[in-house]
Protein backbone atom coordinates (compact mmCIF):
# COMPACT_ATOMS: atom_id res chain seq x y z
CA UNK A 1 0.00 0.00 0.00
CA UNK A 2 1.15 3.52 -0.64
CA UNK A 3 0.99 6.47 1.75
CA UNK A 4 1.99 10.08 1.32
CA UNK A 5 2.85 12.14 4.39
CA UNK A 6 2.57 15.88 3.88
CA UNK A 7 4.00 17.48 6.97
CA UNK A 8 4.45 20.80 8.66
CA UNK A 9 6.23 19.28 11.67
CA UNK A 10 8.85 16.63 10.94
CA UNK A 11 8.61 15.08 14.41
CA UNK A 12 4.90 14.39 13.97
CA UNK A 13 5.56 13.07 10.46
CA UNK A 14 8.12 10.62 11.82
CA UNK A 15 5.58 9.48 14.42
CA UNK A 16 2.98 8.99 11.67
CA UNK A 17 5.48 6.97 9.67
CA UNK A 18 6.25 4.83 12.72
CA UNK A 19 2.55 4.28 13.38
CA UNK A 20 2.01 3.00 9.83
CA UNK A 21 5.02 0.69 10.09
CA UNK A 22 3.81 -0.69 13.43
CA UNK A 23 0.30 -1.20 12.06
CA UNK A 24 1.78 -3.14 9.15
CA UNK A 25 3.96 -5.25 11.45
CA UNK A 26 1.04 -6.22 13.68
CA UNK A 27 -1.73 -6.57 11.12
CA UNK A 28 -3.36 -9.95 10.55
CA UNK A 29 -2.49 -9.67 6.85
CA UNK A 30 0.87 -8.87 5.29
CA UNK A 31 1.01 -5.15 4.49
CA UNK A 32 4.01 -3.33 3.14
CA UNK A 33 3.72 0.45 3.18
CA UNK A 34 5.57 2.51 0.59
CA UNK A 35 5.70 5.87 2.37
CA UNK A 36 6.78 9.16 0.78
CA UNK A 37 7.22 12.23 3.00
CA UNK A 38 6.75 15.75 1.56
CA UNK A 39 7.23 19.01 3.44
CA UNK A 40 4.10 21.13 2.99
CA UNK A 41 5.82 24.45 2.32
CA UNK A 42 7.75 22.86 -0.57
CA UNK A 43 4.46 22.34 -2.44
CA UNK A 44 4.63 26.06 -3.30
CA UNK A 45 7.22 25.18 -5.92
CA UNK A 46 5.62 23.75 -9.04
CA UNK A 47 8.37 21.23 -9.85
CA UNK A 48 8.21 19.74 -6.35
CA UNK A 49 4.42 19.90 -6.26
CA UNK A 50 4.29 18.05 -9.60
CA UNK A 51 6.68 15.38 -8.32
CA UNK A 52 4.60 14.92 -5.16
CA UNK A 53 1.46 14.78 -7.30
CA UNK A 54 2.95 12.02 -9.46
CA UNK A 55 3.85 10.04 -6.32
CA UNK A 56 0.37 10.53 -4.82
CA UNK A 57 -1.75 9.52 -7.81
CA UNK A 58 -1.85 5.88 -6.70
CA UNK A 59 -1.71 6.48 -2.94
CA UNK A 60 -4.17 4.75 -0.62
CA UNK A 61 -3.62 7.20 2.22
CA UNK A 62 -2.56 10.84 2.45
CA UNK A 63 -1.55 11.96 5.91
CA UNK A 64 -1.30 15.60 6.95
CA UNK A 65 1.05 15.63 9.93
CA UNK A 66 1.73 18.34 12.50
CA UNK A 67 -0.21 21.19 10.91
CA UNK A 68 -0.62 24.42 12.88
CA UNK A 69 -2.96 26.16 10.41
CA UNK A 70 -6.55 27.29 10.91
CA UNK A 71 -7.49 26.03 7.44
CA UNK A 72 -5.90 24.32 4.48
CA UNK A 73 -3.01 26.46 3.21
CA UNK A 74 -3.69 27.67 -0.34
CA UNK A 75 -0.75 25.79 -1.89
CA UNK A 76 -2.00 22.57 -0.29
CA UNK A 77 -5.59 23.20 -1.36
CA UNK A 78 -4.42 23.81 -4.96
CA UNK A 79 -2.33 20.63 -4.83
CA UNK A 80 -5.28 18.60 -3.50
CA UNK A 81 -7.55 19.93 -6.24
CA UNK A 82 -5.06 18.73 -8.88
CA UNK A 83 -4.58 15.41 -7.11
CA UNK A 84 -8.27 14.63 -6.67
CA UNK A 85 -8.96 14.68 -10.43
CA UNK A 86 -5.87 12.56 -11.22
CA UNK A 87 -6.03 10.00 -8.43
CA UNK A 88 -6.17 6.39 -9.51
CA UNK A 89 -7.34 4.74 -6.29
CA UNK A 90 -11.02 4.99 -5.24
CA UNK A 91 -11.78 5.35 -1.56
CA UNK A 92 -8.54 7.11 -0.63
CA UNK A 93 -8.33 8.19 3.00
CA UNK A 94 -7.13 11.62 4.10
CA UNK A 95 -5.73 11.64 7.64
CA UNK A 96 -4.94 14.56 9.91
CA UNK A 97 -2.52 13.80 12.72
CA UNK A 98 -1.71 16.66 15.06
CA UNK A 99 1.02 17.26 17.56
CA UNK A 100 -1.22 17.37 20.62
CA UNK A 101 -1.65 21.16 20.43
CA UNK A 102 -5.25 21.70 19.35
CA UNK A 103 -4.80 25.39 18.48
CA UNK A 104 -6.60 25.47 15.15
CA UNK A 105 -6.38 21.80 14.26
CA UNK A 106 -10.12 21.45 14.82
CA UNK A 107 -10.88 24.04 12.14
CA UNK A 108 -8.36 22.40 9.84
CA UNK A 109 -10.06 19.03 10.43
CA UNK A 110 -13.42 20.55 9.52
CA UNK A 111 -11.94 22.11 6.39
CA UNK A 112 -10.34 18.82 5.38
CA UNK A 113 -13.59 16.99 6.13
CA UNK A 114 -15.56 19.36 3.87
CA UNK A 115 -13.04 18.81 1.08
CA UNK A 116 -13.24 15.05 1.53
CA UNK A 117 -17.03 15.04 1.55
CA UNK A 118 -17.15 17.12 -1.61
CA UNK A 119 -14.84 14.64 -3.39
CA UNK A 120 -16.19 11.41 -1.83
CA UNK A 121 -13.02 10.64 0.13
CA UNK A 122 -12.55 9.04 3.54
CA UNK A 123 -11.40 11.07 6.54
CA UNK A 124 -9.32 10.05 9.54
CA UNK A 125 -8.66 12.56 12.32
CA UNK A 126 -7.09 12.32 15.73
CA UNK A 127 -9.00 15.14 17.34
CA UNK A 128 -9.93 13.68 20.69
CA UNK A 129 -12.13 14.77 23.57
CA UNK A 130 -10.65 14.07 27.02
CA UNK A 131 -12.69 10.89 27.54
CA UNK A 132 -12.43 9.53 24.00
CA UNK A 133 -9.54 8.10 22.02
CA UNK A 134 -10.61 9.74 18.75
CA UNK A 135 -13.36 11.66 17.01
CA UNK A 136 -13.80 11.42 13.26
CA UNK A 137 -15.32 14.26 11.30
CA UNK A 138 -17.50 13.72 8.26
CA UNK A 139 -21.05 14.54 7.32
CA UNK A 140 -21.20 11.27 5.41
CA UNK A 141 -21.00 8.34 7.86
CA UNK A 142 -19.96 5.96 5.07
CA UNK A 143 -16.76 8.00 4.56
CA UNK A 144 -15.50 7.98 8.14
CA UNK A 145 -12.69 5.69 9.22
CA UNK A 146 -11.84 5.49 12.86
CA UNK A 147 -8.31 6.34 13.91
CA UNK A 148 -9.05 4.95 17.35
CA UNK A 149 -8.99 1.37 16.01
CA UNK A 150 -5.27 1.69 15.31
CA UNK A 151 -3.79 4.21 17.70
CA UNK A 152 -4.15 3.02 21.32
CA UNK A 153 -2.59 -0.44 20.89
CA UNK A 154 0.37 0.87 18.90
CA UNK A 155 1.30 3.87 21.03
CA UNK A 156 3.18 1.73 23.53
CA UNK A 157 5.26 -0.08 20.91
CA UNK A 158 8.77 0.99 19.89
CA UNK A 159 9.49 3.22 16.90
CA UNK A 160 11.31 0.42 15.09
CA UNK A 161 11.76 1.47 11.46
CA UNK A 162 10.37 4.96 12.07
CA UNK A 163 13.12 6.68 10.12
CA UNK A 164 12.90 4.50 7.03
CA UNK A 165 12.93 6.53 3.77
CA UNK A 166 13.74 9.81 5.52
CA UNK A 167 17.27 10.03 4.15
CA UNK A 168 18.93 9.41 7.50
CA UNK A 169 21.96 7.15 7.10
CA UNK A 170 20.66 5.47 3.98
Amino acid sequence: MKAIIIYDDQTVAISANAMLQRAANYADVAIHWHISPWRMDMLKFSAIADEALAMAMDAHLIIFAGFHHQSLPQCLHDWLEKWVVRRQIPGVALALIGDGDDGGASELAKSLSRFAEHHDLNVITSQAKPDESAVCLSNNPENVLTYSLVQPHFLSLSNRGAYQNWGLNE
